[in-house]
């Protein structure tokens, strides 16, 4: 599960870090319309793999029944949900606020963030075992917040990619020890109803920060899209925080 977590999750950082070089590429090749005729074929593309993807019988167990949503995933769940306001902000107004300030290199700073996204989660997913996945959270949360300042305050290109190198890392390990957090609390036949209710958190979090943070950038410029942003990361550190100091965020006997 853990194994599959992490692979799924890169997968997808890897199509965001490889979208905006190859997007601005089309675009200056053939304008907007060969960038949306790209973006309909790849999934395309993707079908036909899939297609060709062995089936796999799933284990059906005794007892694995119960309510589609799992209320020890939901605080877990909510917990991530904040810190998805960061993507939320990086991915609207990333590009457009380095263009304001005359930087530039949005695509660049965005595709720096999914890249670190994709090797951290390579060479430090296994941090939430080993120290703990509510400490781990805590951490990538505060780490979160000070990328989101540096991505409002950045006035050179160099500050907005340790900003956007920050903000990747911490999103990069929020995802896993809050996932573990929330089906560690349940028992086996009921992971799989914990992992639908925390992965929906994602959504949850794109459905209440985008418009928050679009409302923040429309009365007080881009900057301000990312304080906001960093509002709400710093929230989710304190509720990680509360998580590290209950039993349900300490290691795992079997991760110790």
């Amino acid at each position: 599960l853990r194994r599959g977590r992490g692979g799924a999750a890169a997968a997808v950082w890897t199509g965001l870090t490889l979208g905006p070089p190859i997007g601005v590429g089309l675009q200056d090749l053939g304008g907007y319309g060969l960038v949306w005729a790209f973006a309909a074929a790849a999934p395309l593309l993707g079908a036909v793999i899939a297609t060709r993807l062995p089936e796999t019988e799933p284990a059906v167990r005794e007892g694995s029944g119960g309510p589609f949503i799992s209320r020890e995933a939901l605080g877990p769940g909510g917990t991530f949900a904040l810190s998805v306001v960061g993507f939320a902000a990086a991915s609207a107004f990333l590009v457009l606020s380095l263009e304001e300030k005359g930087i530039g290199h949005g695509a660049l700073a965005f595709s720096v963030l999914a890249g670190t996204v994709v090797a951290t989660r390579l060479v430090a997913g296994g941090l939430p075992d080993r120290i703990g996945a509510a400490r781990c959270a805590l951490g990538a949360a505060l780490v979160e917040t000070a990328g989101l300042l540096l991505l409002g305050l950045a006035e050179s290109l160099a500050v907005a990619l340790i900003g956007a190198v920050a903000m990747g890392a911490a999103f990069s390990l929020l995802f896993p020890s809050l996932s573990l957090i929330a089906v560690d609390r349940v028992t086996p036949e009921r992971r799989g109803a914990a992992m639908g209710t925390f992965t929906a958190s994602f959504d949850l979090g794109m459905l209440a920060g985008s418009p928050a943070v679009g409302a923040a950038a429309a009365l007080a410029g881009y900057p301000a899209a990312f304080y906001l942003a960093a509002a709400a990361a710093t929230a989710c550190a304190a509720c990680s925080f509360a998580m590290a100091r209950s039993p349900g965020g300490r290691p795992s006997p079997a991760a110790a």
